[in-house]
């Protein structure tokens, strides 16, 4: 029981280290559930897909516009993303 736990601690750790690598439009794994999704004219937040725990994991920010293009993301809370407006 110990080692399982201990393994999943693990497994996490990795996934937070490994997880800032960006694909396009943010597509990640974000551990805390949410991501933050950053375009010129602002900012929105949406909740992750898929699950490893009661959180979902697999995140992505919706396309761009022409005069809106997709600039960066990074991964946030539930609690963050639920402060935000939804993409």
């Amino acid at each position: 029981m110990l080692a399982q736990k201990i393994t999943s601690i693990i497994a996490m750790a990795v996934g937070l280290l490994i997880a800032p690598v960006l694909a396009q439009n943010g597509e990640r794994a974000c551990y805390g559930g949410a991501i933050s999704c950053e375009y010129p004219k602002g900012r929105c937040a949406k909740l992750c897909q898929g699950v490893i725990g009661p959180y979902g994991t697999a995140c992505d920010c919706p396309d761009g516009q022409e005069d809106n293009p997709y600039t960066g993301a990074s991964c946030i809370t539930i609690t963050q993303a639920l402060g935000r407006q939804s993409c």
